[in-house]
């Protein structure tokens, strides 16, 4: 070494303070700063406004350790109609990567969320872009947990208790899960929803599996993802399993359960017309659907007290041949005190089975005045007869309505008689 003048040697040793030591410490301290103002928490919110594609609140972000983000008063808004979709208390995300091949993860912690009416769907749409890849260019592993979730719509408010779930990537797909209790369902079996991407099939197939646990779940939350529990009224539950795929030709699967507080008049007025009104109970110990379509369905009916219209009552006695004994006075709508019935639906047709109790066996309707309809005689009946029984249109065809077609849609194709197409050929010979 050689020999510096101690004037020298001060200098080089001040220089070296201010460049190792003080510039860096001037500059963490100004980056700290500047992750407290209020432009770095309106980047923070572009940055999520970009991810998400929803218009993004918070009332202050702070980035506690590496990779963590702490949001206070987050809100979730539609950008187009301007309504609050969702707001948390407090929300905590957690990122990290384990390499740079392996997929990101991210840990979101929320603390009191609450929901708004169009948030179920819109979160739905998220939920879904985010499984067919359309949130980013890297995979993007996702865990989340709340306390409890509060959904609020005209209807009412669901708590929701313990939710846990996430999505997380594979080569054959994305796969998102969810588990929750209803209120006062904690300490029960939860309800479980699994969603599954399958992209090792051409085009890609959504797969859905339901468990609702011990308790049974508000259809109205349930027809966010599928809008087939919509009609059953703002009351209806639901307590079973439901196995879906969605193909390009529509759902199909299996389901077995429950519903329960269903509302017959707007189940009715929903699907073709209002023919009847009462609280009932469905239980459908199994059925069968693709494209759509029922392949196979069995379960049983119970409601009342309620009305039925009168045409209706009429034009089903007639169709189906029910037995009526002591047919109503001339009310209109009809007042009955029970219905009770055991059915199943194939490509056969329909079979009735009464089990009304307050009457003698084989009842399927008891009236309040003494009056009551019985089971057919002959069975099953045509797919055909059923859907001119719930369309009364005074004829002995099927009617060629909207509401018609909506039926034939969902109802089983009846299976053509073996000798029909050589009965068809010989009646052109001839």
């Amino acid at each position: 070494m050689f020999p510096l003048h101690d004037r020298t040697r001060r200098k080089i040793a001040l220089a070296a303070f201010g460049t190792l030591c003080v510039l860096p410490t001037a500059l963490l301290l100004l980056w700290g700063l500047l992750r407290h103002t209020p432009w770095h928490t309106a980047a923070e919110v572009r940055r999520l406004e970009g991810i998400l594609g929803l218009h993004v609140r918070v009332d202050r972000a702070q980035n506690t350790k590496p990779g963590v983000w702490r949001y206070e008063g987050f809100s979730l808004y539609d950008p187009e109609t301007g309504r609050r979709l969702l707001r948390c208390e407090e929300l905590e995300a957690r990122y990290w990567r384990h390499g740079s091949s392996a997929p990101g993860a991210l840990v979101l912690r929320a603390h009191g969320p609450v929901a708004h009416e169009p948030a179920a769907a819109a979160l739905y749409q998220l939920l879904s872009r985010a499984m067919q890849g359309q949130m980013g260019t890297a995979p993007l592993d996702v865990l989340w947990t709340a306390d409890e979730l509060v959904f609020r719509n005209g209807a009412g408010t669901v708590h929701l208790a313990g939710l846990s779930g996430g999505t997380q990537s594979h080569p054959g797909g994305v796969k998102a899960h969810l588990r929750f209790h209803p209120a006062g369902g904690e300490g029960t079996e939860p309800a479980h929803i699994e969603l599954h991407r399958n992209r090792q099939v051409t085009p890609p197939v959504l797969e859905v599996k339901l468990y609702t646990g011990a308790v049974p779940l508000p259809c109205r939350l349930l027809a966010v993802g599928l809008p087939a529990f919509e009609p059953l009224g703002p009351d209806s539950r639901f307590l079973g399993y439901l196995r879906a795929d969605q193909t390009p030709q529509g759902w199909r699967g299996e389901l077995t359960g429950q519903f329960s507080n269903v509302d017959l008049g707007r189940l009715g007025r929903e699907s073709f017309a209002r023919r009847w009104t009462g609280v009932g109970r469905v239980t459908i110990e199994h059925a069968r659907f693709d494209a759509g379509r029922v392949v196979e369905a069995r379960g049983t009916v119970a409601a009342g007290p309620g009305t039925i219209e009168r045409r209706w009552l009429d034009a089903a006695v007639e169709q189906l041949g029910l037995l009526r004994s002591t047919p109503p006075g001339f009310d209109d709508p009809v007042s009955y005190r029970q219905l009770a019935a055991g059915w199943r639906i194939h490509a056969g047709g329909l079979h009735l089975k009464g089990q009304c109790t307050a009457a003698c066996p084989g009842t399927l309707l008891v009236g309040t005045e003494p009056w009551q309809v019985g089971e057919p005689v002959v069975q099953p009946l045509p797919v055909a007869a059923v859907v001119r029984a719930l369309l009364p249109h005074g004829t002995a065809e099927v009617p060629a309505t909207p509401q018609a077609a909506w039926l034939l849609r969902r109802l089983p194709l009846p299976e053509p008689a073996p000798d029909a197409p050589a009965r068809r050929t010989a009646e052109r010979l001839r």
